[in-house]
């Protein structure tokens, strides 16, 4: 990785990291806030809107900087990628909101509705902002994408709290206002990015492009994004119904794992999610560079495996530190809910990487059917586990296996193509 792609990486990694400083401070007054119960409705809402905001926006990013990369006209890819994903994002919008109620009493806690109601417009918001991004990170330039993410972090963290503490009564009411400073955020990134493209617009022409390649392309990328989002949702609906407690109980101990548990988890992957985005344009620009396939991989294998290591170490550390209202046996539980699901720091960061190295190479399906195999694992396993005595940490630890299982096999795929690729280029070679 040249200079250039350090500076890139350098932007995201620390805005990364300052978000999910600022996120773990934010999640201690708000479980506090909270309470168990509200955070467990806050978390039920939480990885279903993923999975929608992930077909809105998360595979636009590294879609756009693929096709920039490849020489397209940046101009006309941002403004057809805003008319298709921002219309998306709305029809989207609207759908979780006049469906709030059935999709809550699906998930066995009608309470989560107005949570829902309050995320709805967000996904329209996420859906314009993740255009902007793509459009600068395709002209390697990550510098706003770290700024719109520091804003909705702010943002969220000051409107969360307020909003909260002052008009919410119940723990419902609590978690619905938690979820509004979602919006509030999201709408104060997307003024921030058209601040920053006014200023710097990127001009020059390119390659003609039509809405038949953006589609080509974002679509597999959001069939690989929305996984992950869709295997956190399979506990949502899983975990409240197949758990061997009272509904609140079982919601409490939703709320520990992926509210809690996660949070502490996803702070070292944000560390290696920089190695990802700047991944994707630099080798889409020469993917016959051979030696850039697994410069990106590498940092990853080792960031992870120190990462997930520490945080195995200092996990009693950090529930102390975050969340130390917790009664005594909650923090118990969460301690070593941390430690189980600690091996998904390493398998996050090496599927983010892997899977947009692939991207890169144009072997668009091959994150998507790993991951997919895995979810399907982790389906089966978590139905037959939950109801026993390993209760909420099956979670966790089917988690792990699959994550880990799931980079393992992309890791594999990237390595056969590349030797591939090598024999090829020495075949010709000696022809020659």
């Amino acid at each position: 990785m040249n200079k250039t792609l350090f500076k890139g990486a350098a932007y995201l990694t620390v805005a990364g990291v300052l978000c999910k400083v600022l996120g773990a401070f934010y999640r201690v007054p708000l479980t506090a806030v909270l309470g168990a119960e509200g955070l467990g409705i806050y978390q039920l809402a939480f990885p279903f809107y993923c999975i929608l905001l992930t077909l809105s926006s998360t595979g636009i990013p590294a879609a756009l900087s693929k096709l920039i990369a490849e020489g397209k006209d940046a101009q006309k890819v941002l403004r057809k990628s805003l008319l298709l994903f921002g219309g998306i994002g709305l029809a989207l919008s609207l759908s979780v909101f006049f469906t709030a109620r059935f999709i809550a009493s699906a998930q066995g806690n009608i309470e989560a509705a107005d949570a829902y109601r309050a995320l709805a417009p967000s996904i329209f918001f996420v859906s314009v902002l993740s255009c902007v991004r793509g459009y600068c990170q395709g002209k390697k330039n990550t510098l706003p994408t770290a700024v719109t993410q520091l804003t909705e972090q702010t943002v969220k963290l000051v409107f969360g709290l307020t909003l909260c503490s002052i008009f919410g009564s119940t723990a419902a009411e609590k978690a619905a206002y938690a979820t509004l400073a979602v919006t509030i955020s999201e709408a104060a990134a997307v003024v921030a990015a058209a601040f920053f493209y006014k200023k710097n617009k990127i001009s020059g022409a390119g390659e003609p492009i039509d809405y038949g390649s953006i589609v080509k392309i974002v679509f597999p990328i959001t069939l690989s994004a929305i996984m992950i989002p869709l295997s956190k949702t399979v506990d949502g609906f899983m975990v409240i119904n197949l758990l061997n407690v009272d509904k609140a109980h079982a919601t409490a101990l939703y709320g520990l794992y992926s509210g809690a548990a996660e949070s502490v988890i996803s702070l070292p992957v944000a560390l290696c999610y920089s190695f990802a985005v700047v991944a994707v344009p630099e080798i889409s620009a020469d993917k016959n560079n051979l030696s850039k396939r697994f410069a990106a991989v590498y940092y990853t294998l080792a960031v992870g495996a120190i990462s997930g290591f520490l945080t195995y170490v200092f996990a009693p550390l950090a529930v102390k530190m975050l969340y130390g209202g917790l009664r005594a046996e909650n923090a118990a539980v969460l301690v070593s809910l941390i430690r189980i699901a600690c091996a998904q720091v390493f398998g996050l960061s090496l599927i983010q990487t892997c899977g947009a190295t692939l991207t890169s190479l144009d072997k668009y399906y091959i994150p998507p059917l790993c991951l997919a195999f895995g979810i399907a694992a982790k389906v089966i396993f978590s139905y037959y586990y939950l109801p026993t005595s390993l209760g909420i940490y099956t979670c966790a630890l089917v988690d792990s296996l699959i994550y880990v299982l799931v980079a393992a096999a992309e890791f594999v795929w990237l390595a056969v193509i590349t030797i591939k690729k090598e024999r090829s280029v020495g075949a010709r070679k000696l022809a020659v």
